[in-house]
């Protein structure tokens, strides 16, 4: 019901015809090949059309009412918000310091507040409803929430494998599951949303995989997938709930450093083997049910701002951007697809890994010039190194990116990615850093943070009260600039003095 207004906002009135055929468009066999395309013509007029009497009804609906307004995200979904301290953090956690030293997005401030115990379908559907203003959008959602229940399916079938397999009990399983899905569920609604936004305003385009030629559409690959990470799930989760379980690597080498020789989040072979790196993608965005995407593209919005600068200060050669930890190569797929003109260096420590990101990319490369032959690509390469040694010549680089990176560094390693960063970096050049979470930029969460170490994450526990913008600082390297936050993932970016 619309605040203010004696109507009833009956659940009909939601436009549901383009969101179901936004999910037709995503669930479309892959058999269709073609004809897909043919028959997209006459289904966006529809969508259009069916909007237009719902959109419209709306209009006069909120006309009729003056004010009269839908709650707000953040005023309807967060609790106790007339009480300052609860949403306050302490002032000696990261998340407080943050408020100090950067420019925060606007919203920073919403997910501090946010509470999600008390989202309701309703919020969600109210959510998507806002939200759609065009077949792309009712495309985008369903897009998204297609790989939500994907993702939620692959999770729910690793833990019912475990249980078969007896590597924990129905009653952990069932609390497992319930606990995933009730925290996601709301999480995945805010970040597509937050996603989109940003989107529109151009810091990126929308998933290039949304296209239905892609080939996470042919059943075989979503088979595929499904299976590896059923088994996958099963073993890491079975992990999780042993007393001990066993984290030795399956070779010793001299080669790697010491703190990187584990089998970070329990998953196969650490990440020293082709198994490992065909896996880790499914497995990942499972453990987040379809948004860690959302969230790698957050970093995104500083690089995009960043590329600004450079236009208007008369900069026209590309830019030369090194990723460090880049893993499988994800997210390099997203920034070249928005960027492509952008020379770019993808750097790997495990071997594995970069080869399956250079499957990856060769893979992106091909789709894109099938489906748009007018890209033209800038460079690309790849190259295996350590983050904290790369053999870059000084201030040869105008920006260094590393997604998910620190986390799982010890704070020594940290301090040494940051001075090779800025070593390698111009001045006036960028370093983007996307990661987890830290204590204090939710406070809510601030409790519970600690518990993610129990996915073997060793390093986690020092990493969540890390003050990167003192770090940064230090001997005059960095000067801090913007921070940005998605659900449970946090992006900072720094210029280098």
């Amino acid at each position: 019901q619309v605040e203010g207004c004696g109507q009833a906002y009956p659940k009909a009135m939601v436009p549901i015809v383009p969101m179901a055929l936004g999910l037709m468009l995503f669930c479309a066999p892959p058999a269709l090949g073609r004809s897909h395309r043919v028959l997209s013509k006459p289904i966006s007029r529809m969508a259009r059309l069916s909007a237009r009497p719902i959109h419209s009804r709306l209009r006069r609906m909120r006309s009729a009412c003056g004010r009269a307004s839908i709650v707000a995200d953040s005023e309807s979904i967060a609790t106790n918000s007339e009480t300052k301290e609860y949403f306050q953090p302490d002032p000696e956690t990261p998340g407080y310091k943050d408020m100090l030293n950067f420019q925060e997005g606007p919203e920073c401030d919403f997910w501090r507040r946010y509470n999600r115990s008390s989202f309701q379908l309703s919020d969600g559907i109210r959510m998507v409803q806002e939200s759609v203003s065009s077949v792309e959008d009712a495309i985008y959602w369903g897009y998204h929430l297609g790989r939500f229940g994907f993702f939620a399916i692959n999770g729910a079938s690793g833990l019912a494998l475990a249980n078969a397999q007896g590597k924990f009990s129905p009653n952990i399983s069932g609390t497992v599951a319930t606990g995933m899905l009730s925290i996601s569920f709301p999480e995945a609604f805010q970040s597509f949303k937050q996603n989109l936004e940003w989107q529109k305003k151009g810091y990126f385009k929308a998933p290039y995989d949304i296209d239905l030629r892609h080939r996470q559409y042919s059943p075989r690959f979503v088979l595929d997938q499904f299976l590896k990470n059923a088994q996958e799930t099963s073993n890491v989760m079975g992990k999780r709930f042993q007393d001990e379980a066993d984290t030795s690597y399956w070779v010793d080498s001299s080669l790697y450093p010491e703190y990187y020789q584990n089998t970070f989040h329990f998953q196969t072979d650490g990440w020293l083997s082709s198994d490992s790196a065909s896996r880790y993608e499914t497995a990942t965005e499972t453990i987040f049910l379809g948004r860690q995407d959302s969230m790698q593209r957050m970093t995104l919005v500083p690089f995009s701002k960043f590329l600004q600068q450079r236009r208007e200060a008369g900069v026209t050669d590309p830019p030369k951007v090194v990723e460090v930890g880049s893993g499988t190569g994800r997210f390099a797929t997203f920034l070249k697809d928005s960027y492509p003109e952008v020379d770019y260096t993808i750097s790997e420590l495990s071997p594995y890994y970069l080869e399956q990101a250079r499957k990856n990319f060769n893979y992106f490369k091909r789709f894109k010039v099938r489906t748009d032959s007018s890209t033209k690509f800038g460079p690309t390469r790849f190259l295996q190194a350590p983050a904290e040694k790369l053999p870059f010549p000084d201030a040869s680089q105008d920006c260094v990116i590393s997604v998910y990176l620190f986390h799982e560094l010890p704070p020594e390693a940290r301090e040494s990615v940051f001075r090779e960063a800025a070593r390698v970096l111009k001045s006036g050049g960028k370093f983007i850093v996307t990661d987890s979470l830290q204590k204090g930029d939710r406070p809510l969460l601030d409790e519970g943070l600690p518990n993610f170490s129990k996915l073997n994450e060793p390093f986690y526990e020092t990493y969540i009260m890390e003050d990167f913008s003192a770090l940064a600082e230090k001997d005059g390297m960095f000067r801090p600039d913007e921070k940005h936050m998605m659900s449970v993932s946090k992006t900072l970016s720094f210029t280098k003095l």
